[in-house]
């Protein structure tokens, strides 16, 4: 009598466990494929909240592992006391429990590992559109658009390596612009905001060049203004009495 009441023990035991791990996997199974039925992942914000859902997610395999085990450990207590149909019965719930569970972390492991990479696409362009809008605003000053010539020669000295390390700046930076496009075409999903930013930079930096063009040719202007003052004064000394 004590055998059979603890058979009936250990098989509700395993009923209350078994449906315990149904539940829990089922409610993990519609949060991932909830999260993933996003319909844009046209932000990094978007790619980020995703990403947050599938960790919290991965959290939690351990314990779902755990939850498993303890079923599977549960069920095969029962196999001595049961007859063969009921054994493959259990059987077949316990290897359908531990196939679901690999499957279900098989894929949110890998697309956590998608997201990760498109996460990485959008740190990697924003890092770089953030560094060119302050490169931008912090050379705008260096090349106005109206260029004021000062007086002495030493003046137009300092002012002239100015012009020229401004020069040269832009030019290096050209290829920095380059790279920009690049990310903005490597993004996961590229939005009209990313085109309209994307477009500003580039047409900033157009002005700019444009001006270390102009600026280029007064460099040339300078110099021979420069040794003409020069030879001028080689010229006073020279005739001087």
């Amino acid at each position: 009598m004590k055998k059979c009441e603890q058979a009936a023990n250990d098989h509700q035991a395993y009923l209350e466990k078994y449906k315990q791990a149904s539940t829990w996997l089922a409610d993990a199974q519609n949060k991932y494929y909830k999260s993933i039925d996003a319909k844009s992942l046209s932000t990094k914000s978007d790619v980020e909240k995703q990403l947050s859902s599938l960790r919290d997610l991965l959290s939690e395999q351990g314990a779902a592992m755990q939850l498993i085990n303890n079923t599977v450990e549960l069920g095969e207590k029962l196999y001595p006391f049961t007859a063969v149909e009921g054994r493959e019965t259990i059987r077949l719930q316990l290897e359908e429990l531990q196939q679901a569970l690999e499957t279900l972390f098989d894929e949110v492991s890998g697309t956590e590992k998608k997201l990760q990479e498109k996460l990485s696409r959008w740190t990697n362009f924003e890092e770089l559109s953030d560094h060119m809008k302050k490169w931008l605003k912090d050379v705008e000053p260096q090349l106005p658009e109206e260029i004021v010539l000062w007086t002495t020669l030493d003046e137009k000295r300092a002012q002239l390596q100015a012009y020229r390390l401004a020069h040269n700046d832009v030019l290096n930076h050209q290829q920095d612009f380059g790279l920009l496009k690049d990310r903005a075409e490597g993004l996961p999903e590229r939005s009209a905001k990313i085109d309209q930013l994307l477009n500003q930079l580039v047409r900033q930096y157009d002005v700019l060049h444009k001006r270390a063009q102009v600026i280029k040719l007064i460099f040339s202007l300078y110099k021979i203004f420069i040794m003409l003052n020069y030879l001028q004064v080689l010229i006073y000394i020279i005739n001087d009495p």
